[in-house]
């Protein structure tokens, strides 16, 4: 194994699930004197991106099969699959407080597709604060 694969993997790792006492400390301390030590927390960026990726990748593996696409609501179908990689991410990640926010907020967002309302609102980042706020003061 090479001294570079010995510090991909553990950053790879990261990435994914915010743990970092598998990195190396020069490593760590690299990313931080270069400002990029950020990337390494689990946040509401993360569980975005997992709910879009699978929304939109689910939605257009849907659209293609015509018959489907004409007989069934994809996009509700999409909802629910975005959520439930949503979850199964915060599961993964640890559910740390921001990760908490962030999935009550994809949560709200996905919830309100499946039922045909407005996804994005400031009523939205209330109810998620209020959420947190009543399980972790």
């Amino acid at each position: 194994m090479s001294a570079t694969s010995e510090r991909i993997g553990p950053v790879a790792a990261a990435l994914m699930t915010g743990e970092r006492r598998a990195i190396p400390k020069d490593t760590l301390a690299d990313m931080r004197d270069s400002g990029l030590a950020h990337l390494l927390a689990i946040s509401g960026l993360h569980i975005g991106l997992v709910a879009g990726l699978l929304f939109f990748a689910v939605l257009l593996g849907f659209a293609l099969v015509e018959p489907v696409a004409l007989r069934y609501p994809i996009k509700k179908y999409a909802a629910g699959m975005a959520f439930a990689g949503a979850f199964a991410y915060l599961l993964i990640s640890g559910a740390t407080i921001p990760t908490q926010r962030a999935f009550l907020m994809v949560a709200i967002v996905m919830f309100a597709v499946m039922i045909n309302r407005t996804a994005i609102s400031m009523r939205l980042v209330a109810i998620s604060a209020m959420v947190v706020l009543l399980l972790a003061p």
